[in-house]
């Protein structure tokens, strides 16, 4: 393993495991823990994540793609909470008419 990849490997897959113990937690102490921790061990490959774009992608194309990476980072917590609510909005209109 070299380069970044030594970093990112063990991360993720903390993270992934964390998120599964977020989903099987039985109190509210284990799942605060548990969010804690997957979001520790998400920082990594988020710090990493401009040089893995700069490795992958030449100077032209660098752009275009760093500008999605950080738009989809500054706009998935902020565009989160209004889809979850428009999906949970539309899901009890579409239960209620089933009834």
């Amino acid at each position: 393993m070299f380069g970044r990849r030594a970093i990112l490997i063990p991360t993720l897959t903390a993270f992934t495991l964390f998120h599964l113990g977020q989903g099987l937690a039985q109190n509210m102490s284990t799942l605060i823990v548990t969010r804690f921790l997957s979001g520790f061990f998400a920082c990594a490959p988020l710090n990493n994540s401009g040089g893995v774009i700069a490795d992958m992608w030449d100077a032209e194309r660098r752009v275009a793609a760093s500008s999605l990476l950080f738009t989809s980072i500054f706009l998935g917590p902020t565009l989160g909470p209004a889809v979850a609510g428009l999906y949970v909005q539309l899901r009890m209109v579409a239960h209620s008419a089933s009834i």
